[in-house]
């Protein structure tokens, strides 16, 4: 069957938004000084030696790819920004390497051209990344897609066309973009896909025939597969998914009191990452995948000192998984301190159930939630407090917080599915709001976005429930 020209549909941007926004800042003078996936970890733009003026270009960028803005209106906007605050046309610098300074070029229509096209498309193949995750079970195929035509590099060209396995080592190297101003994208397939377009797998993929490339700014040389700039030859996706994982470790550390730190710090004080840490952070991303793939829920079960993982299954539904009587028996043991995980396919935070069994459980040291959005829930209770106390407070601030919303969802002002989201939060927080618990929550682009436009209701939620809570406490 002939090639046509494959119809991509635009990817939603919330997850390329995400990627963006939750970059940290680091100055550099040249690109070579921050290297491939460390560029997951923290936004630079090269000789822009100011943290309030990179932060000023990250924010422009995040809003750029939220409004949908094409490179001339955001170069219209963020250009006499750069101009008011010096930052443009040849000047001297010193390079921070040697301590000489160097004429150097700042701003110019070609380098916002290039900021704004390599932030742009590095933010869209990790949200994209996320997105084909999220579905390899029933689409577990990759296409390499370039632009054919006169601007296409030679190699890219002989890619074209090349469909293996998502998790195939070839796209560890070859993760589109793979250079400047780089066109290329991803087709995610079905069996079925292939079978109606007549395509297979690649059977042998093009080889990555290596070259020696030199860093002139360390003088260390590594060897970059043909057709990739150096720079590029990394998984754009894993990468971003492994930033986030760090950043997540990274929270959870520094929530802990300072004499707990040094539990999970390196030896020069830098936070590491400790098997449990790891496994725990392993189970959030085994029930997210699954969940999202099946719509049930999936329960992992972490030693939350050495790593292992106790137990890990579903009971094929959507709205509860239960232990095994085997787990249950290790949940009871109030000298364990194990991590509860599991998703919640409706996005909303702990239930009244969670939050019960967390409470019964003494072994439970932590109880987290994974929304199918990302969002992420985790809680810890007062062991001070009886049980059946908190699980009585808990259902009731349900209860009161779904009450004093049901006239906006009755009326159509508030539709329901939100109103569960809303509700659900409410109740947590007005219980952490009380003391009774430990509540955090790393809330998805969507989530923020909703708690801000339905702010009036999450307030009038939270009221009820706090008002229930102390009756009943």
């Amino acid at each position: 069957m002939a090639d046509p020209t494959p119809t991509l549909t635009p990817l939603p941007p919330e997850e390329a938004i995400g990627f963006l926004k939750a970059k940290g800042y680091r100055v550099s003078f040249a690109w070579q000084d921050m290297w491939q996936a460390e560029h997951a970890h923290a936004f630079t733009v090269a000789k822009m030696m100011k943290a309030d003026l990179l932060a000023e270009v990250h924010g422009s960028l995040v809003k750029a790819i939220a409004d949908g803005q094409s490179y001339e209106q955001w170069a219209a906007d963020i250009e006499p920004r750069l101009q008011a605050a010096g930052w443009w046309g040849r000047k001297p610098m010193v390079d921070p390497a040697d301590g000489r300074a160097k004429v150097v070029q700042l701003g110019s229509p070609r380098r916002l051209r290039i900021i704004f096209d390599t932030n742009v498309r590095m933010a869209q193949a990790a949200g994209q990344w996320e997105r084909i995750e999220r579905v390899k079970a029933a689409r577990p195929y990759l296409r390499y897609v370039a632009v054919k035509d006169t601007k296409t590099r030679p190699d890219h060209a002989a890619w074209h066309g090349t469909i293996l396995p998502v998790d195939h080592a070839w796209w560890d190297e070859r993760s589109p973009p793979c250079g400047w101003r780089c066109r290329c994208t991803l087709q995610q397939l079905s069996a079925r896909d292939l079978e109606r377009q007549g395509w297979t797998v690649t059977e042998n993929p093009p080889p990555s025939d290596p070259r020696p490339w030199t860093n002139k700014r360390t003088g260390e040389e590594v060897m970059v597969p043909a057709g990739v700039d150096p720079g590029f030859a990394y998984h754009k996706g894993k990468a971003a998914r492994d930033a986030q994982a760090a950043r997540l470790l990274a929270q959870k550390r520094d929530a802990l009191p300072p004499a707990l730190r040094g539990a999970v710090d390196g030896p020069g004080g830098e936070p590491s990452v400790p098997p449990a840490a790891r496994a725990v952070a392993q189970a959030e991303s085994q029930v997210l995948e699954r969940g999202r793939d099946t719509g049930h829920e999936h329960l992992v079960i972490v030693d939350a000192t050495s790593g292992t993982v106790i137990e890990a299954r579903t009971d094929g539904r959507t709205n509860t998984v239960n232990p095994s009587t085997e787990a249950a028996a290790q949940l009871a043991d109030p000298a364990r301190r194990l991590v509860v995980v599991h998703n919640h396919p409706g996005g909303s935070s702990l239930s009244p159930a969670d939050l019960s069994a967390t409470a019964h459980y003494p072994g439970i040291a932590e109880i987290r939630a994974i929304g199918h959005d990302g969002t992420r829930y985790a809680a810890s209770v007062d062991r001070t407090l009886p049980a059946e106390s908190l699980a009585t407070m808990a259902r009731a601030a349900r209860r009161a917080a779904e009450q004093a919303l049901l006239d906006a969802v009755v009326t159509g002002a508030l539709p329901a599915v939100e109103a569960n989201r809303v509700v659900a939060h409410a109740a947590v927080q007005a219980l952490a709001d009380a003391g009774h618990l430990v509540y955090t929550v790393q809330a998805s682009p969507s989530f923020d976005q909703l708690l801000a436009d339905r702010a009036a209701f999450l307030k009038a939620a939270m009221d009820a429930a706090r008002l229930a809570i102390g009756r009943t406490a």
